[in-house]
Protein backbone atom coordinates (compact mmCIF):
# COMPACT_ATOMS: atom_id res chain seq x y z
CA UNK A 1 0.00 0.00 0.00
CA UNK A 2 1.76 3.23 1.06
CA UNK A 3 5.95 2.77 1.14
CA UNK A 4 7.55 3.52 3.71
CA UNK A 5 10.19 6.79 3.66
CA UNK A 6 13.85 6.35 4.31
CA UNK A 7 14.90 7.88 7.84
CA UNK A 8 16.34 10.97 7.87
CA UNK A 9 19.91 11.42 7.91
CA UNK A 10 19.51 14.79 9.44
CA UNK A 11 21.76 16.23 7.33
CA UNK A 12 20.95 18.92 4.54
CA UNK A 13 24.20 20.39 3.98
CA UNK A 14 24.92 20.77 0.03
CA UNK A 15 27.24 17.52 -0.94
CA UNK A 16 29.38 18.50 -3.36
CA UNK A 17 30.07 21.59 -5.70
CA UNK A 18 31.01 24.36 -4.89
CA UNK A 19 29.95 26.52 -1.66
CA UNK A 20 28.01 29.63 -3.38
CA UNK A 21 27.69 31.23 -6.27
CA UNK A 22 27.24 34.85 -7.29
CA UNK A 23 26.00 34.62 -10.76
CA UNK A 24 22.99 36.44 -11.34
CA UNK A 25 21.37 33.88 -13.95
CA UNK A 26 21.74 31.07 -11.90
CA UNK A 27 20.65 33.12 -8.99
CA UNK A 28 17.37 34.11 -10.83
CA UNK A 29 16.92 30.75 -12.15
CA UNK A 30 16.86 28.84 -8.34
CA UNK A 31 14.68 31.41 -7.99
CA UNK A 32 12.34 30.58 -10.89
CA UNK A 33 12.76 26.70 -9.98
CA UNK A 34 11.67 27.48 -6.39
CA UNK A 35 8.30 29.50 -7.59
CA UNK A 36 7.47 26.40 -9.88
CA UNK A 37 4.09 25.02 -8.56
CA UNK A 38 4.57 20.55 -8.44
CA UNK A 39 1.35 18.93 -8.31
CA UNK A 40 0.82 16.18 -5.29
CA UNK A 41 -1.17 13.71 -4.53
CA UNK A 42 -2.19 12.27 -1.08
CA UNK A 43 -2.43 8.68 -1.49
CA UNK A 44 -5.12 6.95 1.02
CA UNK A 45 -5.04 3.52 -0.28
CA UNK A 46 -4.57 1.43 -3.70
CA UNK A 47 -6.94 -1.00 -4.58
CA UNK A 48 -7.58 -3.36 -8.25
CA UNK A 49 -10.61 -4.04 -9.64
CA UNK A 50 -11.44 -5.89 -12.58
CA UNK A 51 -13.15 -4.40 -15.56
CA UNK A 52 -15.91 -5.87 -15.37
CA UNK A 53 -16.44 -4.49 -11.83
CA UNK A 54 -15.38 -0.71 -12.69
CA UNK A 55 -18.39 -1.09 -15.56
CA UNK A 56 -20.80 -1.17 -12.77
CA UNK A 57 -19.25 1.66 -10.63
CA UNK A 58 -22.11 4.19 -10.72
CA UNK A 59 -23.28 7.37 -8.32
CA UNK A 60 -23.46 5.93 -4.99
CA UNK A 61 -21.05 3.12 -5.04
CA UNK A 62 -19.04 2.32 -2.13
CA UNK A 63 -15.93 1.11 -2.63
CA UNK A 64 -14.59 -0.95 0.14
CA UNK A 65 -10.99 0.05 0.86
CA UNK A 66 -8.98 -2.58 3.09
CA UNK A 67 -5.42 -1.61 5.43
CA UNK A 68 -6.26 2.20 5.21
CA UNK A 69 -4.32 3.71 8.44
CA UNK A 70 -5.49 7.00 9.00
CA UNK A 71 -2.11 7.77 10.61
CA UNK A 72 -0.30 7.18 7.75
CA UNK A 73 -1.04 8.78 4.58
CA UNK A 74 1.70 9.22 2.07
CA UNK A 75 2.51 12.61 0.41
CA UNK A 76 3.79 12.16 -3.28
CA UNK A 77 4.89 14.30 -6.18
CA UNK A 78 5.11 12.30 -9.25
CA UNK A 79 4.56 9.29 -7.36
CA UNK A 80 7.52 9.97 -5.40
CA UNK A 81 6.81 9.74 -1.52
CA UNK A 82 8.39 13.29 -0.28
CA UNK A 83 6.31 13.25 3.27
CA UNK A 84 3.72 10.95 5.52
CA UNK A 85 1.11 12.60 7.82
CA UNK A 86 -2.01 12.09 9.68
CA UNK A 87 -5.59 12.91 8.52
CA UNK A 88 -7.06 15.54 10.47
CA UNK A 89 -10.29 17.73 10.19
CA UNK A 90 -10.07 21.23 10.38
CA UNK A 91 -13.00 23.82 10.02
CA UNK A 92 -15.07 21.02 8.56
CA UNK A 93 -12.05 20.25 5.97
CA UNK A 94 -10.20 17.27 6.26
CA UNK A 95 -6.42 18.06 6.19
CA UNK A 96 -2.76 16.03 6.11
CA UNK A 97 -0.67 16.55 9.73
CA UNK A 98 2.94 15.93 8.60
CA UNK A 99 4.82 13.96 10.88
CA UNK A 100 7.53 12.90 8.84
CA UNK A 101 9.08 14.58 5.84
CA UNK A 102 12.32 14.11 3.96
CA UNK A 103 15.00 16.20 4.43
CA UNK A 104 15.45 18.65 1.44
CA UNK A 105 18.70 16.98 0.19
CA UNK A 106 16.49 13.91 0.57
CA UNK A 107 13.20 15.19 -1.82
CA UNK A 108 15.66 16.26 -4.22
CA UNK A 109 17.43 12.97 -4.31
CA UNK A 110 14.52 10.93 -4.78
CA UNK A 111 12.71 13.28 -6.93
CA UNK A 112 15.46 13.86 -9.42
CA UNK A 113 17.37 9.86 -9.66
CA UNK A 114 18.45 8.95 -12.56
CA UNK A 115 17.36 5.49 -14.13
Amino acid sequence: MVSRLPENSGDERPRGGSEGSDDPALIARVRQLLERKLPFEVRLAEKQVSLAALREYSVGSLIVLKDVDPERIELSIDGTPIAEGTVVRVDNRLALRLDRVLTNREKLDALFVED
